[in-house]
């Protein structure tokens, strides 16, 4: 049989011993205590009889009723000085002075503080000095003036005459009612000194009965305890746990009959065993480790237990140590946790492939929104250019729908992408000043057309003092702003929109700016309310009528404020209109000295008139877009294709301008401006332009000091060269300004070509882009067939990369630039890029422009 625990009995009786000594302690406490009590009283109830044993009060009274006596004195002198002459003044201005001072002291003395805390006598005190204070410029006037007013001063004072009785006779009351309530104060302590004795006899009393009782207790306790501790051995029995309870040397003396199923063990062979033989930490040599104390009041904590057929199972424990007569025990509470486990497991995979499952969803979405809108773009720039060719009007006409249709189709998959991203965590934007009046007004400008359409009226104003420039994400602000103001456009006819803004709080950097759009449009019905920013919630069949959509719109718009870390919210009166509510925290700014690239404003560029200019570009390619686009614009060109015969251009020629690619064969671009520079030809002094797909800060200054004067970066557009023109023969060049150099488009995702650049070389070059396309296609096939395996120097594919390059730049192959450019810098630091990449890259790159093109 196993050993039983029989320290239930005796740790109990140490409990209850222990509690004894508390309650005697307790009662010497409360006897002391008492004892004290009647000690302090007495010496109370002494001092108090002392007090009242004297006359203290005597001097009050006489001052109170002193005063009286001075005022009839007063009175009395008025009375024998009417009708003297002024040589008899002299004894009223003394008995003035001397009430005076009585009154005084009766005002400041703190003898009396405690009678003027009482209202009715400082009110009736504040009279008396009211009247001496009025009566001193007659009384201190000369004894003329008192003569003459001696009836009023005596009117005056037998007025006050009630005051001064008043003032006498309160403060006898008040003298009374003290002396009664010091008399009662007496009588409560001795009252309370009897309570005092009475408890302290009775608690004589108590100890009496405690001390008779106290074996009758004592037997009585250890019969429950020992009741208690039987309840106690049949739950540790009966649990679902493994109980198992050690001694102070980690030796097991109790092991339930949960511990025998969960470890294999019967009761008697567990005991007396080290605990550690549970576990399935082993020494070097398979000894059983001792359960270390340093478990023990950690809580529950899982470990891995050894059954007694040798298999380990993940167990959950917590160890309690308890003190004893018996000395310290350990009692442990295990439990096998293999199914939880398992089903933790599970749980856990099925999360993984929950989220799994979300991530392809997403990904699949950004994939396919990227892909359906990159031949959309397409579509739509074709559309664009039929547009521009002489039709009929039918065929005008479903041109227009066509673009409609597909302008809609691409703001809905925009949509898509913009939710997927956001989603994702992908769409991490930084602030950078936006001037908040110039965006709201270009906002409203674009939504004019179709508000005039709609019959509706747009206004925005501001409501309170305004803020020019701020300091947030403006494209996310924007995207909020135009889907609010394209709703309200869409659900209004004949009405009214207006856009408000205000600041609602400012402090020193921080400022909390408030946007309403209010329509006078359809509204909102009132089940929508609640989920008109979900994403596909619309508003219903009826308002549907007035506008199609997919519901989106109002989805990003909350992510957007959200992510910008504000609120939004919306108020709307079905059938009389809408308001929605931005909050959105922004730092108000001055004026920015410099825009980030890519957020200024665009500036209308005049066109030069014709020049004489030189290209010097040994890519026949760009030689061609370059000359179409300064022709178009009636400049007349001559080409070189190095810089070899460039230098000799300049020399036999005069030009207004020349323009200069850095990396060509036979002489660079830096070397033959040098020449040019450096000679006396014609061409010295003539303002000399660096062309390069990709150039470093560094490189700009050193092309300065080469003596070239300024740098248009390619891809080439229209735009670029004329404000390259604009800069240095119009007189409108802009302060601290430089032509932007190419970079990634500033969407998050990434675009292999940009459309609208493609379509703008297919307006200036017309039909030739195919002529070209097709000689930079088998540029680029000759490239990967040939050119990397040829062996060349490093150098020499640095510079055919750098020339594929800005052919790729023409085409608006982004991507391919990117690829291209990076090849370059490996081969100019003499390392070995591969192909791999560059073989993807114009794989699906040649693919887009075949389609476009």
């Amino acid at each position: 049989m196993p050993q039983r625990i029989e320290y239930q009995a005796d740790a109990p009786s140490l409990q209850t011993g222990r509690g004894r000594t508390l309650q005697v302690i307790i009662v010497v406490t409360l006897g002391l205590a008492l004892l004290v009590g009647v000690i302090t009283m007495t010496r109370d109830v002494t001092e108090k009889l002392s007090k009242l044993g004297t006359a203290s009060s005597d001097n009050l009274l006489w001052g109170l009723a002193q005063a009286e006596v001075e005022y009839l004195e007063l009175i009395e002198a008025i009375e024998h000085t009417e009708g003297s002459s002024d040589e008899n003044m002299a004894p009223l201005r003394q008995q003035f002075d001397v009430l005076y001072s009585r009154i005084d002291t009766l005002a400041t003395a703190p003898t009396y503080a405690w009678l003027r805390s009482h209202t009715e006598f400082r009110q009736t005190l504040t009279q008396i000095e009211l009247f001496l204070s009025e009566t001193i410029p007659v009384i201190d006037g000369t004894d003329l003036e008192l003569a003459n007013n001696i009836d009023v001063l005596l009117g005056r004072a037998r007025e006050v005459h009630p005051a001064i009785r008043s003032l006498a006779v309160n403060g006898l009351d008040r003298l009374a009612v003290a002396a009664e309530a010091e008399r009662d104060a007496v009588a409560l302590v001795l009252f309370r000194l009897a309570l005092v004795l009475a408890a302290l006899v009775g608690l004589l009393i108590l100890i009496s009965g405690y001390l008779t009782r106290m074996n009758m207790l004592r037997n009585r306790e250890k019969r429950q305890l020992a009741r208690t501790s039987q309840r106690m051995n049949m739950i540790v029995g009966t649990s679902l746990d493994a109980v198992v309870v050690a001694d102070e040397h980690w030796h097991i003396i109790e092991f339930n009959a949960a511990a025998e199923e969960t470890f294999g063990l019967s009761a008697d062979r567990a005991v007396s065993m080290p605990m550690g033989t549970l576990l399935a930490e082993r020494h070097e040599d398979g000894r059983p480790m001792e359960t270390p104390p340093k478990l023990v009041g950690l809580g529950r904590i899982r470990r891995r237990g050894r059954h007694a057929d040798g298999h380990i199972f993940p167990c959950e424990m917590s160890i309690q140590s308890v003190a004893t007569d018996m000395g310290r025990i350990y009692v442990a509470f295990m439990r096998d946790i293999s199914r939880r486990q398992q089903a933790e497991l599970s749980l856990r995979q099925a999360r993984d492939q929950a989220l799994a499952g979300e991530r392809a969803k997403s990904e699949f979405l950004a994939l396919m929104s990227h892909e359906i809108r990159t031949p959309l773009n397409g579509l739509l720039g074709n559309l664009s250019l039929l547009q521009d060719r002489s039709m009929g009007p039918q065929e005008r006409k479903l041109i227009g729908n066509m673009e409609v249709s597909g302008k809609i189709l691409l703001q809905q998959v925009n949509n898509v992408l913009d939710i997927t991203r956001y989603d994702s965590g992908a769409d991490v934007r930084a602030a950078y000043p936006v001037h908040l009046p110039g965006m709201v007004r270009e906002i409203m400008d674009g939504q004019e057309a179709l508000a005039s359409i709609q019959g509706t009226t747009l206004n925005w104003r501001w409501v309170g003092d305004d803020v020019d420039w701020i300091e947030i994400d403006g494209e996310r602000l924007q995207h909020v702003l135009i889907n609010l103001v394209g709703n309200a456009v869409k659900f209004t006819r004949d009405g009214t929109i207006t856009l408000e803004l205000e600041q609602t709080s400012v402090d020193d950097d921080q400022s909390m700016l408030e946007i309403r759009v209010i329509d006078t449009g359809v509204g909102i019905p009132p089940d929508k309310l609640e989920s008109i920013f979900s994403d596909f919630v619309t508003t219903g069949e009826l308002y549907d009528r007035f506008a199609g959509g997919t519901g989106l719109g109002l989805g990003i718009v909350k992510r957007f404020i959200t992510g910008l870390g504000g609120t939004v919210s919306v108020e709307s009166n079905l059938g009389e209109g809408s308001t929605f509510r931005l909050r959105l925290p922004v730092r108000p700014i001055a004026r920015p000295a410099e825009l980030p690239i890519g957020k200024e404003a665009p500036a209308q560029i005049n066109v030069v008139e014709p020049k004489q200019i030189l290209v010097v570009e040994d890519n026949t390619i760009n030689q061609q877009v370059i000359g179409d686009l300064l022709r178009e614009d009636g400049h007349t060109v001559s080409f070189a294709s190095n810089g070899k015969q460039g230098v000799e251009a300049a020399a036999a020629e005069q030009f207004d301008l020349i323009f200069m690619d850095i990396s060509m064969p036979e002489m660079d671009g830096r070397m033959a401006t040098q020449r040019i520079r450096g000679s006396d030809g014609p061409n010295m002094s003539t303002p000399i332009i660096a062309l390069t797909a990709n150039v470093l800060p560094s490189e700009v200054e050193q092309f300065l000091k080469d003596g070239l004067n300024d740098v248009l970066t390619k891809p080439l557009n229209r735009e670029k060269v004329r404000a390259m023109m604009a800069r240095h023969f119009s007189g409108t060049e802009r302060a601290n300004e430089r032509i932007d150099s190419w970079e990634e488009d500033d969407d998050s995702e990434a675009v292999l070509v940009d459309l609208d650049h493609l379509e703008e070389m297919r307006t200036v070059v017309g039909g030739s882009i195919v002529d070209l396309f097709q000689r930079f296609s088998q540029e680029m096939d000759d490239t990967l067939g040939t050119k990397l395996r040829s062996g060349d120097e490093p150098d020499s594919l640095a510079r055919h990369m750098h020339n594929m390059a800005g052919s790729a730049a023409i085409f608006g192959a982004t991507d391919l630039v990117a690829t291209l450019q990076g090849m370059e810098r490996s081969y100019q630091k003499g390392e070995d890029p591969g192909s791999e990449t560059l073989h993807r890259v114009w794989t699906d790159t040649h693919a887009i422009l075949s389609d476009c093109i």
